[in-house]
C-alpha cells in the first residue's frame, strides 16, 4: 500500500503494483511535527491524530487487502502460526484442539513424543481424567532399552524418565482403563527405537503442534522446543502437506513400533479400538 504520488518504486520492482489512496493533503506537515516533537505524551497524542487522519483514506484499500488475502493467502497455503514457546505451554493449545475436534465426532490423536518427563501429568489431568470423551490417544515415545537412543539420550531427552514414565502409564491403565473405557477414552503407548527428529501432537480435523528435536555434541537436546501450529482444513493447502507427512511418519513408527501392554486392557478393550476416528 502506497500514498498516490508519493512512492517512487525501485526498477527491480516495477512489476509489482501497489494498492494506492489518497492522503489527505495536512498529513505530509503533520508527519513533520511529530519527527520533530520530542516529549513522548505530545508525541502519541499527535500519532493518534495521525491516525484518525488515515483511517478514511486507509478503509479502501484495507478491504481490498482483506479480500486479497482471504481468496489467495488463506486458502492456498493455510495458516501457520507459533503456538507455544515448550511443552510447559503447549498443555492448553493441545486441551482446546482436542476438544474442538470431539465436536466432531470421536477424536484420533497422533502423538510422537520424546520421553515423557513433562507431558505425562499434563496428559492425565487434562485428557484423561477430565470431561472429555470420545478420545483415542496414540503416543509413541523413546525405547529407554533402545541403544541407538541411550547412545544419544541427554538430561533433557533421558532413558531414565522414560523408564519412570512407563511404569507410572502401566500402574495408571491398570487401575483406570475401565473408568476410561466407559468414557470411550482409549490410551495407546508404544515405543520407537530410532534417535527422533521432531515431535508433537496431531489433531485429526484440527491442526499438527509441530516441533523439532535438536542435537548437539552427539547428544539429544530437548530443552528448547517451540510448536509451530499447521491448519488441516482441507488438502488443498499447503500447511496440508507438513501434517499428512507428519501422519504417513507416525503410522509407520507406530507399525514398527514396541507395544506398551495393560495388565488388565483386554478386560476394558475386549474388541480392540472402540473409538473410530478420520
Amino acid at each position: 500500500m502506497a500514498p498516490v504520488g508519493r512512492v517512487r518504486l525501485l526498477s527491480d520492482l516495477g512489476g509489482f503494483q501497489p494498492i494506492s489512496y489518497q492522503e489527505p493533503p495536512d498529513v505530509a506537515a503533520l508527519k513533520k511535527e511529530i519527527n520533530k516533537e520530542t516529549v513522548a505524551l505530545k508525541r502519541n497524542t499527535m500519532l493518534e491524530g495521525l491516525k484518525s487522519r488515515l483511517q478514511p483514506a486507509l478503509k479502501g484499500p484495507l478491504d481490498e487487502l482483506r479480500t486479497i488475502l482471504a481468496d489467495q493467502g488463506r486458502n492456498n497455503f493455510g495458516i501457520v502460526s507459533p503456538e507455544a514457546w515448550n511443552v510447559s505451554d503447549v498443555s492448553s493449545p493441545v486441551r482446546k484442539m482436542v476438544k474442538e475436534a470431539t465436536r466432531a465426532g470421536p477424536a484420533l490423536i497422533r502423538h510422537l513424543a520424546l520421553d515423557m518427563a513433562e507431558f505425562w501429568k499434563t496428559l492425565v489431568n487434562d485428557i484423561l481424567v477430565s470431561s472429555l470423551r470420545n478420545v483415542q490417544w496414540r503416543c509413541l515415545m523413546i525405547d529407554p532399552e533402545s541403544p541407538a537412543i541411550q547412545e544419544v539420550a541427554s538430561n533433557s531427552v533421558s532413558i531414565h524418565s522414560a523408564t519412570v514414565q512407563i511404569r507410572n502409564m502401566e500402574g495408571f491403565m491398570s487401575e483406570k482403563a475401565s473408568a476410561l473405557k466407559a468414557r470411550g477414552i482409549r490410551f495407546e503407548c508404544r515405543l520407537y527405537q530410532d534417535p527422533p527428529m521432531m515431535h508433537g501432537f496431531l489433531v485429526d480435523r484440527v491442526g499438527l503442534l509441530w516441533s523439532m528435536c535438536n542435537i548437539q555434541k552427539g547428544r539429544l537436546d530437548g530443552d528448547k522446543t517451540p510448536y509451530w501450529r499447521f491448519e488441516v482444513a482441507h488438502d488443498a493447502l499447503l500447511s496440508w502437506h507438513p501434517a499428512e507427512s507428519f501422519r504417513n511418519w507416525f503410522d509407520h513408527l507406530w507399525e514398527h513400533g514396541s507395544r506398551v501392554p495393560w495388565k488388565n486392557e483386554e478386560n476394558a478393550w475386549p474388541t480392540g479400538a472402540d473409538v473410530r476416528a478420520n
